[in-house]
């Protein structure tokens, strides 16, 4: 095994990107690094700062709700318009740290649980007038036309 040497300020940063304190900072540096060569944005991993769930929770999806702010997160780090693939993308690197095995399981539709619920949300989303989709791509709307919607619960 190689040992390699980082700052104190470094490795105190790399402590904070932890999902849990037992967490070997070599794991946070492999995950940093596969999300570099998968392309996917890897300067603060969305599970930063996110509750822990419980391990009641544990054994249920995520809520729905879950879903919206990082839905909305996703559109305006793409440029507020982004094509499904991406906003998928995107929620699977924010959220899937929280995911258990209820959410990776097989909707009955054929796609995972999780993927089924964040289309609900992107739906009330869309019925709420916050985004608006068209030929599978989703954007952001601009602020005037959210005045006048309704909000969500």
């Amino acid at each position: 095994m190689a040992i390699i040497r980082v700052t104190d300020e470094t490795f105190a940063r790399l402590d904070k990107l932890r999902t849990h304190p037992t967490e070997p900072i070599g794991r946070v540096v492999a995950d940093l690094l596969e999300a570099v060569d998968e392309g996917r944005p890897a300067a603060t991993p969305a599970f930063v700062g996110q509750k822990k769930r419980t391990s009641k929770q544990n054994d249920r999806p995520l809520p729905e709700k879950e879903y919206r702010k990082p839905i909305q997160d996703a559109l305006e780090r793409l440029g507020s318009k982004a094509a499904t693939s991406q906003i998928r993308l995107e929620l699977q690197t924010a959220l899937g740290p929280r995911f258990t095995a209820a959410d990776r399981k097989k909707h009955a539709s054929g796609v995972p649980v999780w993927w089924n619920r964040a289309n609900w949300a992107m739906q009330r989303l869309k019925d709420s007038g916050l985004i608006c989709a068209q030929d599978g791509v989703w954007a952001l709307q601009p602020a005037p036309a959210m005045r006048h919607r309704r909000r969500l619960p």
